[in-house]
């Protein structure tokens, strides 16, 4: 199915990424490590009965980011008989992934009917959040990526922390390719056990964009001269590895594809070697193939998390630190 990602690159990609060079040297330089822990979103408790909500909060790192982007959007969906001790999982975006749409009726929707509820975050910079002058999902600079970046697991750290302050028990994360390393580097940062399911995820940014598919939709140009070694060294930054480990790794499931052209199977790899006892489900398919074929192993993935999650780890035959 690698096939499929060569056509897909080829006739869905007609922009390119960093035509304005890397951008903001002084948060270029900043650690993507950012330990502290972000204040709640400020919103009211759900209430009995509640079925959908839009949450509107100002992000955690509003000041780094464009007017537009400032204030945070998600969508809760959750079950008729929902209660604090029902899972609930914070989705983020896959790269070009944009409103609630696509998560809501393919994952959200089918999750909800399973039991588990979902807060789904739109990404700044993406959707209602994009800055006026930006093609699409094609960020202008590096530093554009690297706010997203560090925003995205700030706004779904403050998520989790809203949702722990109203006495949810039981919470996780979840995403596709670039929300998956989202979530991996969201969970690796939260001090408590998190359900984690990330499908083809990348352990870091530099072979997605040295490497992969999109590698071909850079403005290697603007960039400049020794532009391809100066963006390696900056998503070198992103590496899962620099990351504490999660206080349960084994609550995570990994989903890699054996023939993807945007994530090499590596550097899926290296995501469950980072995080001893987490568990890497293989798929025979290609990255737009995952997406298409295999939603219910992404589903299942999810259940398992949050089923390892209120199983002790010595049930799991697995011995942590």
């Amino acid at each position: 199915m690698r096939w499929l990602d060569l056509l897909h690159a080829r006739y869905h990609n007609d922009g390119l990424f960093f035509p304005d060079g890397f951008g903001d040297e002084s948060l270029l330089e900043e650690s993507l490590v950012q330990r502290a822990t972000p204040r709640p979103v400020e919103s009211s408790p759900l209430k009995k009965g509640e079925r959908e909500r839009i949450l509107r909060f100002r992000s955690p790192r509003a000041d780094d980011l464009p007017e537009e982007s400032r204030f945070a959007e998600a969508l809760v969906v959750l079950p008729a008989d929902w209660s604090h001790h029902t899972p609930i999982c914070v989705q983020l975006a896959a790269t070009g992934d944009e409103g609630f749409m696509a998560r809501r009726r393919i994952v959200a929707e089918p999750l909800k009917e399973l039991g588990i509820a979902s807060v789904v975050l739109e990404n700044p910079l993406y959707g209602c959040r994009r800055p006026r002058g930006q093609i699409r999902t094609y960020l202008r600079r590096v530093s554009d990526l690297w706010i997203m970046g560090l925003a995205v697991v700030a706004e779904a750290r403050a998520l989790l922390e809203w949702l722990r302050e109203q006495g949810f028990q039981n919470l996780g994360v979840c995403g596709v390719s670039m929300g998956g390393a989202m979530v991996s580097q969201a969970a690796a940062l939260t001090p408590y056990p998190l359900a984690v399911c990330a499908c083809i995820a990348p352990h870091c940014a530099t072979p997605v964009f040295l490497e992969g598919v999109l590698s071909r939709y850079v403005d290697w140009e603007a960039l400049g001269e020794g532009g391809r070694e100066r963006l390696g060294r900056q998503l070198d930054g992103s590496d899962l590895r620099l990351f504490p480990r999660p206080s349960r790794p084994d609550c995570a499931i990994w989903l890699g594809a054996r023939r993807d052209a945007y994530v090499d199977p590596s550097s899926s790899m290296l995501n469950a070697e980072a995080w001893p006892g987490s568990k890497m489900r293989w798929l025979n398919s290609g990255h737009v193939s995952t997406t298409i074929f295999h939603r219910n192993q992404y589903l299942r993935g999810i259940q398992e998390g949050f089923a390892r999650l209120a199983t002790p780890a010595r049930e799991l035959g697995v011995w942590l630190p």
